[in-house]
């Protein structure tokens, strides 16, 4: 089973949103506030040896299943360590709990993953980036929106994709993410239309 290192993983949350980072893999999961808080007490207790061993091995399986599917970076001298520190690979973001069309064989359970229905609204975006991102990372490939229908919060997505346009002018990233949306693609109107073709945004279409 896997040891947990506590330079391994790191929880953040804020009121509305939580964020289980794994180093190694280079990943990042979006999850609630409530969440994460009980992974961050958790994750503490293991490493200071309050755990149980029986919840030891539980936190273990559930970090490993949550991060399995990604390989390892390597990192092949020294030097290369802060380089690689700065690359996020990819950052999927969660833009709504909820769905407009609720399908009933939804694994997702109609978008929620049974939790409570919530909007990510630009703002709260704009917040929760600048405290991930901005200072830790040079670099972001991907950016992933996600769902839920993402489609809900059109602005939520223009708003994001201009952060890293600003971001990327003044200095602050070395480049453009590649952004890509997952969608059932029934919101999809003029409006939208014209954010996708602006950002270059690849759509990917779930059933």
């Amino acid at each position: 089973m896997l040891e947990l290192k506590q330079s391994d993983i790191h929880i953040a949350f804020n009121d509305h949103l939580g964020l289980v980072y794994h180093v190694n893999k280079g990943r990042i999961k979006v999850t609630d506030s409530n969440h994460a808080v009980l992974l961050k007490t958790a994750f503490s207790d293991y490493i200071n040896g309050r755990l149980k061993p029986e919840d030891s091995v539980l936190l273990e399986k559930y970090i490993m299943n949550e991060f399995s599917k990604h390989p390892s970076r390597e990192i092949v001298a020294k030097e290369s360590t802060f380089k690689n520190s700065e690359v996020l690979n990819k950052l999927e973001i969660l833009i709504a709990n909820d769905c407009n069309l609720r399908c009933k064989y939804c694994y997702a359970q109609n978008g929620t993953y049974g939790r409570k229905k919530r909007i990510m609204q630009p703002s709260e975006a704009i917040e929760y980036l600048n405290r991930l991102l901005v200072g830790r990372y040079r670099r972001i490939d991907t950016v992933m929106f996600f769902g839920g229908e993402p489609t809900l919060q059109p602005q939520t997505i223009a708003t994001i994709c201009s952060f890293f346009e600003y971001h990327v002018q003044h200095g602050t990233f070395e480049s453009i993410p590649h952004f890509t949306l997952v969608s059932n693609g029934t919101l999809i109107d003029d409006s939208l239309a014209i954010i996708l073709k602006r950002h270059s945004i690849s759509t990917l279409w779930a059933n």
